[in-house]
């Protein structure tokens, strides 16, 4: 689990230019495979309830 304060500037930046820049932040994960290594942003829309991961290589790029 890696919290919010311990994401790469370049993911942080990432997330904020995306789709769901203004959804809260639940939590993060740090994920290693032989093809690259990203984060797992779990986000939540508050008015809504809804849920989304969000995939995020360690350079800012963003996966899914």
């Amino acid at each position: 689990e890696v919290r919010r304060a311990e994401l790469p500037e370049a993911v942080t930046a990432a997330w904020a230019v995306s789709e769901y820049a203004g959804w809260e932040f639940d939590g993060a994960d740090y994920l290693q495979t032989p093809d690259g290594a990203w984060y797992a942003l779990e986000l939540e829309e508050e008015r809504t309830d809804r849920e989304v991961t969000l995939r995020i290589a360690e350079n800012g790029t963003i996966l899914g």
